[in-house]
């Protein structure tokens, strides 16, 4: 039974764990999430949890607008240059 409570805690990170995550306050946690620039956390009685493929799916998205991002923007500084 500790096996499967084990598991289940990998799955899901508290509020203190997000922050930690990504290096922010629990204030500017809180914003993201109203903004909708971060994933919605489940409610498990009284207790707010983050999925961690959520933020994982996040995590993706945000790598590939920042590559996209990037790259426009190489292209444009090298056409600049022609």
């Amino acid at each position: 039974m500790m096996i499967e409570q084990k598991n289940t805690q990998e799955l899901f990170l508290t509020a203190n764990d997000v922050t930690k995550r990504y290096k922010i306050s629990l204030r500017q946690l809180q914003r993201l999430v109203q903004r909708g620039e971060m994933p919605q956390p489940l409610k498990f009685g009284g207790c707010l949890r983050w999925s961690i493929h959520a933020l994982e799916e996040f995590e993706f998205n945000k790598i590939n607008e920042m590559t996209l991002i990037f790259n426009a923007t190489s292209r444009h500084c090298a056409a600049r240059k022609k």
